[in-house]
């Protein structure tokens, strides 16, 4: 019983200090940077991609949710991308969202004036490492437990009898 018992806490211990980085080789979320050109064009500059991975950016206005601009880019070998997107003649605020390595960042930003764009604030979490984690703890524990009663209950019965 002792046994066992040490054995599932070297188990939880190595699950619990595992970093999800060694766990899956996570990036951050994207770091990018959007501006509004001259002749309308937007230009999306970022980073923190996987290297060689697509990043996908969409614009889509406010106003009524339309698309206005998208593009496709493959990241360079330290992650970076680069795309100038045509967005028509669409002004007024839109949302700019960019996906890389199943991460997201989404930047507002004015079509029609030069105003930087501006993060919004991230919710959820970008990694579900440490919700499995807690569910294999658990699972773990309550199979100590009914291994426990079990043993504890046939121990019992012994006596009993």
């Amino acid at each position: 019983m002792k046994r066992i018992l040490g054995v599932a806490i070297v188990v939880l211990c190595a699950l619990l200090s595992a970093s999800p980085a060694s766990a899956g080789g996570e990036y951050q979320t994207p770091s990018a940077t959007v501006e509004v050109l001259d002749d309308g064009n937007v230009r999306v500059e970022g980073s923190n991609c996987p290297p060689g991975s697509d990043v996908s950016i969409t614009i889509r206005t406010d106003a009524d949710d339309a698309v206005v601009g998208e593009a496709t880019v493959e990241a360079d070998a330290e992650g970076d991308f680069e795309a100038i997107i045509d967005t028509g003649n669409a002004s007024g605020p839109a949302t700019v969202t960019i996906e890389c390595g199943g991460m997201v960042q989404v930047l507002g930003v004015n079509l029609g004036g030069s105003a930087p764009a501006a993060p919004l604030p991230r919710t959820g979490q970008g990694s579900s490492v440490p919700l499995a984690r807690l569910g294999i703890v658990l699972l773990t524990a309550g199979g100590l437990a009914v291994y426990a009663a079990r043993k504890r209950s046939a121990r019992s019965a012994r006596a009993l009898a």
